[in-house]
Order: structure tokens, then C-alpha cells, then sequence
């Protein structure tokens, strides 16, 4: 399929046409809601298997659940002064918000991982 070997996370699904759409081109695709669409994501899954190429799987994502924000940030060392200033800049305002915490290197994948290549991840601060 199109979209083998890809990975898609479908927000407020309400009921998974997107993220099935996309696991019927071979990706793998995790649907999230509210609790309450939670069933019917699950049997819509259940009902489209027959053409899904990748994986669906159904999952309740809360907006607002501020414990359970969390976000991944990905950054290659750059040298020029525009680069550095970009991030010192992002990092500044990320950190108003976010507690941040470097992903060391060996807990990063063995085959993809390099000295240069940083992991962040950043917590919402509980007083946000």
C-alpha cells in the first residue's frame, strides 16, 4: 500500500474513517476519542478488517487531561547561528510551559540513534 511502514495517529476520531482510510493503504494507525466513541471505533475496526492492509488500533485520548500531555521533539546539531538561536529560542519558550527531559542515547533505537541526533520530551507543568 501507499502507505506501508507509516505510522499515523488520528486525533478526535469520532468514528475512525480517517485513520481506517489510512490503515487500508497499509499504514498503522492508533484512532483516539472521548471515552464514549471508544466502542465504536472499536467496531469499526472489527467490521473494515477484511480491508485494512497495516494495523488499526482504538484508543480514548482526553483533550484537556493535562497528567497525560506529552510531547516528542526530535532535533539534529546544527551550526549556524540561525539554527542555534532558533532552538535556544524554542527551548526558552517551550520550558515556560513544559518540563523537558533528554531521552538518553541508550535508550534510543540502536539502529537509528546518533550522538547528534537529540530526543526531548516534554511534561506539561502541573500549573499550566
Amino acid at each position: 500500500g501507499e502507505l506501508n511502514a507509516k505510522s499515523g495517529l488520528e486525533l478526535g476520531s469520532g468514528t475512525g474513517v480517517v485513520g481506517l482510510s489510512a490503515a487500508s493503504l497499509g499504514g498503522d494507525v492508533l484512532i483516539t476519542d472521548l471515552e464514549e466513541n471508544l466502542e465504536l471505533m472499536k467496531h469499526n475496526i472489527k467490521k473494515n478488517e477484511a480491508h485494512l492492509i497495516g494495523k488499526a488500533d482504538a484508543s480514548v485520548l482526553k483533550w484537556g487531561d493535562k497528567e497525560k500531555i506529552q510531547v516528542f521533539v526530535s532535533y539534529e546539531d546544527r551550526d549556524s547561528e540561525i539554527k542555534i538561536q532558533l532552538q535556544k529560542d524554542f527551548m526558552e519558550l517551550m520550558r515556560r510551559y513544559f518540563n523537558v527531559k533528554e531521552i538518553p542515547l541508550e535508550e534510543q533505537d540502536p539502529e537509528f540513534r546518533s550522538p547528534d541526533i537529540h530526543i526531548l520530551k516534554f511534561q506539561l507543568k502541573s500549573d499550566s
